[in-house]
C-alpha cells in the first residue's frame, strides 16, 4: 500500500469503531498499515450494503472485513441493507452471520429499519432467523409502533402475523394505536387502526 491509501485509510478510521487504533509510530509499520485497510475496507463495506452491492460485499467479508462493523452512529451492513430495502444484501448477511438484534446508538435493531420504511419481505426474512420482534428503541419505540405510525400497511400486518405487541407503549406511555392516529401523514391510516383493533390493541 503506498502512502496515499495509507492516508485514505486513517482518514477514514473514524467511521468505523470496534478496529482498533492505529499504533504509533515508534510501533512496526505493518500493523498500521493492515489496521488502515481493515478500516477502509469495512467503510466500503457500509457503502456497498446500502446500496445492494451483494459481489462487493462477498468480496469484502471474503478478505476479512467484519460482517458486523459498524459505524460511528452504530449501523451496520445488515442496518442499512434493511433500511435501503435491499433483500438479496439482507439475506447474504445473515447468511454471513450478521447479528440479527445488533442495535444503533439509537437502539434500532435491523427490524426497526426495516419497519420504519415499511419494507415487508424484508421483515419476514428477519422473522424467521428469530430477530426480536418487540426490541425497543431508545425511546421505547417498537417496530410496529415505528411501521404504524409511518403508514406502513403491510409491514403492519407482517409484524401483527408475527406476534408483535400491538399494546406496547413507548418510554412516554404512547400506546401503538395512538401513534397510529397520530401517524406522520395528514390523516391516520384508517386500515393500520382497523388492523391494530382487530389484533386487540387499546
Amino acid at each position: 500500500m503506498n502512502k496515499s491509501h495509507l492516508l485514505v485509510g486513517l482518514l477514514m478510521a473514524p467511521a468505523v469503531v470496534g478496529c482498533g487504533q492505529v499504533p504509533p509510530s515508534s510501533v512496526a509499520g505493518k500493523s498500521a498499515v493492515v489496521s488502515a485497510q481493515s478500516v477502509q475496507a469495512e467503510a466500503q463495506l457500509l457503502d456497498a450494503a446500502s446500496k445492494g452491492r451483494t459481489d462487493l460485499v462477498t468480496a469484502l467479508l471474503d478478505k476479512g472485513a467484519r460482517v458486523d462493523a459498524q459505524n460511528t452512529n452504530g449501523y451496520t451492513a445488515l442496518a442499512l441493507a434493511a433500511w435501503r430495502g435491499h433483500r438479496d444484501m439482507v439475506k447474504l448477511l445473515v447468511e454471513r452471520g450478521a447479528q440479527v438484534d445488533l442495535g444503533t446508538q439509537e437502539r434500532k435493531t435491523p427490524i426497526h429499519w426495516a419497519a420504519v420504511a415499511g419494507h415487508a419481505e424484508i421483515l419476514k426474512d428477519l422473522v424467521a432467523v428469530k430477530a426480536t420482534v418487540d426490541n425497543r428503541d431508545k425511546e421505547g419505540w417498537t417496530p410496529l409502533a415505528w411501521a404504524s405510525f409511518n403508514g406502513r400497511v403491510e409491514a403492519v400486518a407482517v409484524l401483527i402475523a408475527s406476534g408483535a405487541d400491538v399494546n406496547a407503549r413507548n418510554d412516554r406511555g404512547v400506546s401503538v394505536l395512538e401513534l397510529a392516529r397520530s401517524s406522520g401523514f395528514v390523516l391516520p391510516n384508517f386500515e393500520i387502526l382497523r388492523m391494530l383493533r382487530e389484533a386487540g390493541a387499546r
